[in-house]
């Protein structure tokens, strides 16, 4: 039973990515309905060793997919671009939503302090926004690309506003949206 779940969902995933996104190699499309499944199916968080424990590949597979260059920002837009002819009504919005990670370390690139709405606080991490496609009439949502927001301290040096920076963020989808059409 729970293998019959499994085949369905592959082909689902399999005949879904073979629809939208025309030239995508077949090792890859593999990898990647593997891991759609896995996240689909495994608990908590999800890492390299996990996907190769419980899959019928290595970690190293993992990894090295995962180093290998890929446009995954004309897939994104081509997924949208397959909602966008989907809607009925088209009653579409661009949508942006700021998410923040906590980080310890001073490593990382562009930590700093950042508004955080969980701890309803300035904690200390790094901040990405992440913009998408929402149809209202079908609930659907379509995530375009994800920024990394440059640290406080970061914007005072260029001297620019956090809307000056979305603003070239939609400038950025937008010449995106262009490329890809």
């Amino acid at each position: 039973m729970a293998q019959d779940i499994i085949d369905q969902l592959c082909s689902l995933v399999s005949e879904f990515i073979t629809r939208t996104i025309a030239k995508v190699r077949k090792d890859f499309r593999e990898i990647l309905i593997t891991i759609l499944i896995l996240h689909i199916s495994l608990p908590g968080r999800i890492n390299f060793t996990q996907m190769g424990r419980f899959s019928n590949k290595s970690e190293r597979t993992y990894r090295n997919r995962f180093e290998c260059e890929y446009d995954w920002e004309k897939m994104n837009m081509e997924l949208a671009k397959n909602m966008i002819n989907r809607s009925k009504k088209k009653r579409l919005a661009v949508v942006v939503d700021a998410s923040f990670l906590g980080k310890a370390g001073k490593k990382t690139p562009h930590v700093g302090l950042f508004w955080s709405g969980v701890n309803q606080a300035v904690k200390h991490g790094i901040e990405l926004h992440s913009w998408a496609i929402v149809d209202a009439d079908s609930r659907e949502c379509v995530t375009i690309k994800a920024y990394q927001s440059p640290s406080p301290e970061e914007m005072k040096k260029k001297e620019q506003t956090r809307n000056e920076m979305f603003l070239e963020q939609l400038d950025d989808l937008d010449n995106c949206a262009l490329s890809t059409s």
